[in-house]
């Protein structure tokens, strides 16, 4: 199916990596992928599928995850069940469940029984550079505005060598989280509102933020494949104002 050359392609792959910052955006699909210097970062600002009725569509706009050091340290939670366990099926492609800013207890998309989603978020990916402090891109989506029509959101994920950085910048003032899901090798070490440090097996990393009203570690799931779900942890922030700036980097 790929061709005669296939496997000598995908061998050449691995040459083509190096820690200089690199940038591949999909526009298409709305897919971002960043590296540097060992981090990978992935952000989704895509439509929600199935040209726009959402079917297997999850409410991920702007959402990111992080591979760090060799493995994964934020994660997207997977897809768990469909109908043999509804509260589940919901759980799991809910806002709250994604790395992403929610505005109160909203979903980004409206969530039309099991099998639609409202294409309310029209994610895009606004601007992607590369630059000299590291590779840039910057997401939107417009999902929050039929409950407040300033409630915008954008976010700006910038990785270098120094790590990642996420700036989220939403156009109201008022009740804005986010939940990060660990990957479940991940381990807290200790929490505050400013610096969380995490260890996942002999490397420690610290997550700094910025404009947090409060930090809470919580318990959540994450489906490695359909049908299995381990448990891991996820840190709940809190931001009051209408910017919040998220920084990973190894310790």
């Amino acid at each position: 199916m790929l061709g005669a050359h296939a496997g000598e392609t995908f061998e050449d792959l691995r040459h083509r990596i190096t820690d200089t910052p690199s940038l591949t955006v999909f526009p298409d699909g709305g897919f971002a992928v960043l590296r540097a210097d060992g981090m990978h970062v992935l952000m989704d600002s895509g439509p929600v599928g199935l040209r726009g009725r959402g079917g297997h569509g999850h409410n991920d706009a702007c959402a990111v995850e992080i591979w760090a050091s060799g493995a994964p340290l934020v994660v997207d939670p997977g897809c768990y069940q469909y109908t043999a366990d509804v509260a589940a099926r919901q759980s799991f492609r809910s806002t709250r469940a994604h790395n992403t800013p929610q505005f109160a207890e909203h979903e980004i998309n409206e969530v039309l029984g099991l099998w639609q989603l409202a294409d309310d978020a029209k994610a895009r990916i606004v601007d992607a550079q590369t630059t000299p402090e590291g590779a840039v891109v910057r997401g939107a989506h417009v999902g929050y505005l039929r409950f407040d029509p300033r409630a915008s959101v954008e976010r700006e994920v910038m990785v270098s060598r120094d790590g990642c950085r996420i700036v989220d910048e939403v156009g109201v003032d008022g009740h804005w989280s986010v939940r990060w899901t660990l990957a479940p090798s991940v381990d807290v070490v200790t929490v505050s509102n400013e610096e969380i440090h995490l260890r996942r097996g002999g490397v420690e990393f610290i997550m700094t933020i910025e404009g947090a009203a409060s930090v809470v570690v919580t318990a959540a799931w994450v489906a490695p494949s359909f049908g299995v779900k381990v448990p891991t942890k996820a840190i709940d922030v809190n931001f009051p104002g209408s910017e919040c700036v998220v920084s990973f980097c190894v310790a």
